[in-house]
């Protein structure tokens, strides 16, 4: 059997980035099995999609679960192969050697002859200058390189230009957007009913306090969700995207908000459907306060309002291309962001409608990116 390597943060229990891999395998699984594919994943867990409503029926199309550390030394000439299906793994914000890790393994892949593939990536921020160097040295031997936002894009037209064989860069789309993933409304926690409550999937940014300012993080969110709860008359909730990282800070934040602000982790009913029941949080909120990028992306899949808090450039590029406001992490207490969320509120019907005409033009390039693929493995 022919196979290929999905490589991506997988199996971290981070969920934007495993429903990345589940998202891939529904979309190209069909057209896997016709030509006798399977994927091997590089993954930090033997299992990256326990949790999916889907794992069940995508299990056939994985091949082998590979750590990371095994994987630089493991010869990869066998693989049809290498596809990077999203993220933005590419970036030195938070780690210049999980950079230098994933760029080894581009340079390793192209030497051995192996199709590499940059599905929906975002590119960036890269700081340091061995990263500068580097990145664009190898993505130019990239045979496919589709960028998910109009930032990554240019950066890759100006540093890199023509990858291999002459072909140019392409704008797709986060494939979180299409929707694939399903998220039954039955999987919410008791109590809680779709369209009745405001969701925050927040993040502990360090941008707080200002000088002279003592107000600390979790003060100043759990003030513009204090705001946001009077201003609608629903109940808040708040939810872990990545546990330990989040969860903590999501405590904090609803210790501040009040006794009835609930924190949700896994709010599984069902064994095995953990990573499915935070979907279902996202799509079934009356409205939503996203840090985390596929919180947004996934408010966006159902058209859901959201007001997006720009940690990083990925995420106020995300809410420019789907008509979204934002606001920085440091300026979440201010009265401008208390504003921009009660007027969200206010206008959710325009919103929603802005966002499901811009999500149709993004689900044109994405599947446009996603038939290049499909073209360049056949």
């Amino acid at each position: 059997m022919r196979r290929i390597l999905l490589l991506g943060y997988f199996g971290a229990a981070n969920l934007g980035d495993d429903c990345l891999l589940a998202d891939f395998l529904l979309a190209h699984g069909e057209w896997m099995r016709s030509r006798g594919l399977q994927a091997d994943v590089v993954s930090s867990s033997p299992d990256p999609l326990s949790g999916f409503s889907e794992s069940d029926a995508l299990l056939p199309l994985l091949g082998e679960c590979v750590d990371k550390r095994e994987l630089l030394r493991r010869p990869l000439k066998d693989y049809a192969a290498l596809v990077l299906p999203g993220g933005s793994v590419l970036q030195d914000s938070s780690s210049l050697r999980s950079l230098l890790f994933y760029l080894e393994v581009l340079r390793r892949a192209s030497a051995a002859g192996v199709k590499t593939c940059l599905l929906h990536q975002g590119i960036g921020p890269i700081n340091s200058w061995l990263g500068r160097w580097l990145t664009p040295r190898w993505l130019k031997r990239a045979s496919l390189l589709s960028l998910r936002d109009e930032q990554s894009l240019h950066w890759a037209q100006e540093k890199v230009g023509r990858i291999a064989a002459g072909a140019e860069p392409l704008l797709s789309a986060d494939p979180v957007l299409a929707g694939r993933l399903s998220a039954p409304p039955e999987l919410l926690p008791a109590g809680l009913k779709p369209g009745g409550y405001l969701l925050c999937a927040p993040r502990p940014t360090g941008d707080l306090p200002h000088p002279g300012d003592p107000t600390s993080e979790a003060e100043a969110l759990s003030r513009l969700l204090r705001s946001a709860a009077e201003h609608s008359g629903l109940p808040l909730v708040l939810c872990a995207f990545q546990p330990a990282a989040d969860l903590a800070f999501c405590r904090e934040v609803a210790s501040l908000c009040g006794p009835d602000t609930k924190v949700y982790e896994t709010p599984a009913h069902a064994a095995g459907q953990g990573a499915s029941a935070m979907l279902a949080l996202v799509l079934c909120s009356a409205l939503l306060l996203g840090y985390r990028l596929h919180s947004l992306v996934l408010a966006a899949s159902a058209a859901v309002p959201a007001l997006g808090v720009a940690y990083d450039p990925k995420v106020s590029a995300f809410c420019a291309e789907l008509g979204y406001p934002c606001c920085y992490p440091a300026e979440v207490h201010e009265q401008a962001s208390l504003d921009l969320l009660s007027r969200l509120w206010d206008e959710q019907e325009q919103t929603s409608t802005e966002a499901r005409r811009r999500r149709e033009t993004a689900l044109e390039r994405l599947r446009g990116a996603e038939a290049s693929l499909e073209r360049l493995l056949d």
